[in-house]
């Protein structure tokens, strides 16, 4: 090796734990997702009227949707892998579909 080279001599840690763990705040998303879809079916409430019936709607799809697209944003805006099991970890607390646990009918 030539003078100028520099050795990195800290060891490499595998990648299985950090991948794991995105693995299971992913499928979180995804079941908060499906607990959304479960509480939108099990709500017997219906607005009355054309327009509070389509943002009713709207309301549910987005709340569906928000995990996934949470998920999405995070993979591809996130920069470090730390960053991006922090901000998955924030949208499994924040995204959880409250009507489904605690029994809201």
């Amino acid at each position: 090796m030539g003078e100028g080279q520099v050795v990195d001599a800290r060891p490499t840690r595998p990648p299985w734990p950090r991948l794991i763990a995105r693995a299971l705040l992913l499928l979180l998303l995804v079941v908060h997702a499906a607990g959304w879809l479960a509480a939108w079916t099990r709500n017997p409430a219906q607005p009355v009227g054309p327009i509070a019936s389509a943002l009713y709607v709207l309301g549910q799809a987005l709340a569906v949707l928000a995990p996934l697209l949470w998920a999405g944003a995070v993979l591809w805006l996130a920069r470090s892998e730390r960053a991006r099991l922090l901000w998955l970890l924030a949208g499994v607390l924040v995204l959880a579909p409250i009507p489904l646990l605690v029994d809201v009918a």
